[in-house]
């Protein structure tokens, strides 16, 4: 058995008690010395606890499912990481289309609450990915973490909409 291989044959075990710890090992939760001549395995009860003892079967099961589990879960943290990434890349791709499709746009045509919603839920699917709140807050220490107000967009595109509504000639506005 290595750090590398929980599952190797250890120093001095026998080929015959080895692969008996392997179909041990293979049963899962419900392993059991006493059950294992049942399953087809051709050694005495006796003899499978000898070679329990000697090569230090519960052990072994141990560091095997520990070491299973660490891989199960590096590999849903890599998953993770690579899920946070696309997502990412995803919503800066969404900030930059709407911000070409706004420079296209008749500034007549604008609808301020359509763009106020294209660009929140770009700002709020980047700051999900990258894990970052939408609220200020306050570390331990009385510091302002990094934080954006979503209200401050809805505040611009609204004064945006009145400033238009004030250039508009009057035979507009009275329609």
């Amino acid at each position: 058995m290595t750090k590398k291989n929980p599952r190797a044959r250890i120093k001095g075990e026998t080929e015959k008690a080895y692969n008996a710890f392997i179909k041990y090992l293979d049963y899962g939760d419900k392993r059991s010395i006493e059950k294992m001549p049942e399953r087809g395995l051709k050694t005495t009860v006796n003899q499978l606890k000898k070679w329990s003892k000697r090569y230090h079967w519960i052990e072994r099961v141990k560091t095997v499912t520990d070491h299973d589990e660490e891989i199960k879960q590096n590999a849903h943290e890599k998953a993770l990481e690579e899920m946070t990434i696309r997502h990412t890349m995803l919503a800066q791709a969404m900030q930059i289309r709407a911000g070409e499709k706004l420079k296209t746009l008749d500034p007549n045509e604008l609808n301020p609450r359509d763009v106020s919603t294209l660009i929140k839920s770009g700002v709020d699917i980047e700051r999900q990915a990258r894990g970052v709140s939408d609220k200020i807050e306050m570390d331990i220490k009385g510091n302002l973490t990094h934080s954006i107000n979503i209200q401050l967009i809805e505040t611009s595109v609204e004064e945006i909409k009145r400033d238009k509504a004030k250039n508009k000639p009057e035979t507009e506005r009275d329609s």
